[in-house]
């Protein structure tokens, strides 16, 4: 929950509500701050799908926790958006969770249980803990210390899955499948198991998450696959990034990293959830539309649609050729004459595609991209598709006696030959449950890429019969299913010669329809010739006059409507008063210009980012050197600290947070914070700048670190883990008192950013579970690794030699000396610069420990801190005005 205080309101963000605070008690309100409720909760917290839990203290600690999320001192209420009580005060919850379809986890007197909205008892309040996970299973936790197994109940307590099936975690069922781990020597693995513990998955996945529609994400390495919920992998190949399933499709990709020569490329492409690839890894810049109806792609800078039906739509026109209208009264006359006298129906059979439908579509025009064997006569058919071409102009090499003598297989085959500039027309695409058959229809190229839908039907009824050429391929193939299969189909060499999908290449792209150059060498030649003067198919006559693609009526209803340059559009739409030809088409097309302008005197989209790219270019050489941190230091300290440096030695630079100049959400990545510390501590690290903080190469942070101590700071008025050991008000005050120094400057450090084989780097490192942020056990570590001490930390010794081209200067005793004195952290150093035992090293939730002893260390915490940051940070500033002076 994100809070944003606003005098006596807070919202509450994500939900419809707000809090009100009056009298020292809080009330639900709504998002104007009208109260819902009665003021009379100490706390309000979302609970999920429009509900609330609203808690009240009744009695003090006695310093022990039952369990170590519930706070015995509160009891809960349920109350929903509108103000409502669903459950109580009078249950007596001391702890309720979020809901889960409407179910959550409550506890009392240190047992727990589940309920549903309105409070009716589904599981009694008699487990050390009990989760919802969806379709009745309970993820439960054992009451025995040692086992940390995973555990699945029914609401009858009875035991779906125990725990010696050694699951270390179970997640959400969903029908009835979820996501699972287990221990194994290299860490962690993720896989599915249903209701009862059976694998469905192998558990050897690096992860895993429900992805939608029934699908699950999972990852090996750098590389992604989907799983459906039988545990079988969608794809066959894994890639860098898969997307998300809209209709049973999804975008996948690889990232193809930069060279010296070439930049980072992302290429996309698009499969279904059966497992095709319905569209080839080709694309860049891929997304669904808004309705999820269709997917926009770019090959280059040129915009395509993606049609779910397997079609690509150019709307450019940019792979067609130019319009040609045909001024012949004669060429639909000289195409028949063509296409029909001695038409005869081919075949080919082939399991290359498993879907034909995904990729042949009536009215679609191909040109056959290589030599397409067929034979005369094929029967019941053996594959899954087949192809039968109506032709008058194939190369019959089985009536030629010199073909079949040089080849017997030639007259075995009864082979007929279709040259690669041959241009097919799909006429049909028929579906039966064993076979699906594409009907082709042989036509001369000018006829292809001309004639329009009315000439093509005509054809399709000059049969000669009462039946259409689709109804009699389509009799054809219904007939020969109630056949046997023609010797022909098991022939395995026939077979290989006509696997390949007519008119696609090996990644099922449509070869381009302009026709390939004839073949120069003899040989080729000689063969290409050959098919040429058997099929007798060179190209019909007719007159044309060239056309242009491009839909252009007029700059209304356009991206260049209103535009300063559309007074420069010629009548054929070959550009603008800004842009040529093809920039210029690409854009209308796109709908978007960001040389789009409408005013002379208000600057494009274009000419602000390439100020801002002038501005940037400029800063980050700044950013390299001091120019910028110094000029950035010197305006910080005129603006917010009415010129006098010495008042950042306690200035709240966590106040910096919304500041667009100075600041950060993130009060260590603030701007004003990199500066004071690429300045402070250049002397430490080679290379340091606001530069290379930027580029993480360093990584900076505060040395206090410490919510593992205090508990997270609740809105400037108590620490968290201060509060749940009944802390006095004395030392909760100390707390927050000190808590101002943990923002400040002389807190800040900065370390290398090189992450070792176990992908952490020096100050992950430093926050993580060993250390907890801990300075001088910290800066033992570093110590013992550098004077080789005995007994070594091994991963702190990794971090050493990651990172040892900018450590060049600290390697020994010596070194260790160099690195305590400009890391200005000689207070954690006795005078032989031996480290110092300073703090007890405990944290608030610490297992055994005992109030005494936590107050103790918490006062001792704070007694270092107050005297160490302030000094540390005269130190910062004596250095920075050195700098300011100069």
């Amino acid at each position: 929950m994100s809070l944003l205080q606003n005098e006596n309101i807070i919202r509450m963000e994500g939900t419809a509500n707000s809090m009100v605070f009056r009298n020292g008690k809080w009330a639900l309100a709504d998002a104007e701050g009208n109260p819902l409720t009665d003021f009379l909760y100490d706390k309000i917290a979302p609970l999920g799908e429009d509900y609330f839990k609203a808690g009240v203290y009744v009695k003090p600690n006695d310093g022990s926790l039952i369990v170590e999320y519930l706070d015995t001192r509160m009891v809960y209420a349920i109350i929903d958006k509108t103000g409502k009580t669903h459950v109580g005060l009078d249950k007596g919850y001391n702890y309720i969770s979020d809901f889960y379809e409407g179910e959550c986890t409550v506890a009392k007197n240190g047992r727990c249980g589940i309920i549903d909205f309105d409070g009716n008892v589904i599981i009694a309040c008699k487990y050390k803990y009990v989760q919802p996970l969806g379709e009745g299973n309970y993820l439960l936790s054992s009451d025995d210390p040692d086992n940390r197994y995973a555990i699945i109940i029914d609401k009858n307590g009875n035991v779906l899955i125990p725990s010696d099936m050694q699951y270390r975690s179970i997640g959400e069922f969903h029908k009835g499948v979820a996501i699972a781990s287990h221990s194994t020597t290299e860490g962690l693995r993720w896989g599915l198991i249903d209701d009862r513990g059976r694998c469905m998955a192998n558990l050897n996945y690096q992860y895993i998450q429900y992805w939608s529609d029934g699908y699950y994400l999972v990852e090996r390495g750098a590389k992604k696959n989907l799983v459906n919920q039988k545990g079988e992998l969608v794809l066959n190949e894994w890639f860098n990034d898969i997307y998300e399933i809209h209709h049973g499709f999804f975008i996948f990709g690889n990232t193809i990293r930069k060279t010296k020569i070439t930049p980072t490329r992302y290429v996309r492409g698009v499969a279904s959830v059966q497992g095709d690839i319905v569209f080839p890894m080709i694309f860049e810049k891929v997304r669904w539309s808004e309705d999820y109806s269709y997917i926009y792609a770019e090959l280059g800078t040129t915009p395509y649609i993606l049609t779910l039906d397997g079609s690509i739509y150019d709307p450019a026109g940019s792979n067609l050729p130019q319009k040609l209208e045909i001024n012949d009264k004669t060429f639909l006359e000289n195409t028949l004459n063509w296409v029909l006298p001695g038409l005869q129906f081919f075949y080919r059979d082939t399991d290359a595609i498993s879907n034909a439908k995904q990729i042949y579509h009536k009215g679609q025009t191909l040109r056959a991209g290589f030599y397409v064997d067929a034979t005369t006569k094929l029967l019941k058919p053996l594959h899954r598709t087949r192809f039968i071409i109506a032709s008058a102009h194939a190369a019959r090499l089985f009536e030629i006696d010199k073909y079949i003598e040089a080849n017997s297989n030639v007259g075995k085959w009864n082979l007929v030959i279709f040259h690669y500039n041959s241009y097919f027309k799909v006429m049909d695409v028929y579906e039966t449950p064993t076979c699906t058959q594409v009907f082709l229809l042989h036509l001369p190229m000018s006829a292809a890429l001309l004639l329009g839908d009315t000439d093509f039907n005509f054809i399709d009824k000059a049969s000669g019969t009462e039946k259409t050429l689709t109804q009699l391929s389509r009799q054809s193939l219904d007939e020969k299913l109630t056949m046997d299969y023609h010797p022909r189909s098991f022939d395995e060499n026939l077979c290989q010669r006509m696997k390949a999908p007519v008119g696609f290449d090996n990644s099922l792209t449509p070869f381009l329809l302009s026709a390939e150059p004839e073949p120069t060498d003899q040989n080729e030649a000689a063969f290409s010739n050959m098919i040429h003067e058997i099929a007798q198919d060179e190209d019909i006559n007719y007159k044309v006059e060239v056309k242009d693609n491009f839909d252009w009526t007029g700059p209304e209803g356009t991206v260049c409507a209103g535009c300063i340059y559309t007074r420069g559009i010629p009548e054929d739409a070959s550009g603008c008063g800004r842009l040529f030809k093809k920039s210029f088409r690409e854009r209308v097309v796109k709908g978007y210009c960001e040389f789009r302008k409408t005013d002379l005197f208000i600057p494009s989209e274009f000419e602000e980012r390439r100020k801002r790219e002038t501005i940037e270019a400029r800063e980050k050489t700044e950013k390299q050197g001091d120019v910028f941190a110094i000029r950035l230091l010197r305006e910080f300290v005129k603006e917010k600290l009415d010129g006098n440096i010495d008042k950042l030695r306690t200035y709240d630079l966590s106040s910096l947070r919304n500041d667009e100049k100075y600041g950060n959400s993130d009060f260590a990545r603030a701007n004003i914070v990199k500066a004071i510390v690429a300045l402070a501590f250049a002397d430490a690290w080679p290379g340091l700048s606001v530069q290379s903080i930027e580029e993480y190469k360093y990584w900076v942070d505060a040395i206090s670190d410490n919510t593992r101590l205090l508990g997270a700071r609740i809105l400037d008025m108590y620490y968290k883990g201060l509060e749940s050991w009944d802390a006095p008000k004395e030392l909760q005050q100390r707390a927050l008192d000190c808590g101002k120094l943990f923002y400040s400057v002389g807190d800040l450090i900065v370390w290398p950013n090189k992450m070792n084989d176990y992908k952490e780097a020096f100050d992950s490192y430093y926050d993580g579970t060993k250390y907890k942020g801990y300075m001088d056990q910290y800066l033992n570590a570093i110590y013992c690794a550098m004077t080789g001490q005995p007994r070594p930390d091994f991963h702190m010794q990794g971090l050493l030699y990651k990172n040892r081209k900018v450590m060049t200067a600290y390697k020994g005793y010596d070194g260790f000396k160099r690195l305590v004195d400009n890391l200005l952290l000689t207070d954690f150093v006795d005078e032989e610069y031996q480290p110092k035992h300073i703090f007890a090293g405990v944290w608030s939730y610490m297992k055994g420990l005992d109030q005494q002893t936590y107050f103790k260390a918490v006062d001792e915490y704070i007694d270092f801190c107050n005297a160490f940051i302030p000094k540390r940070a005269d130190k910062i500033i004596m250095k920075l005005k050195r700098l300011l002076d100069n």
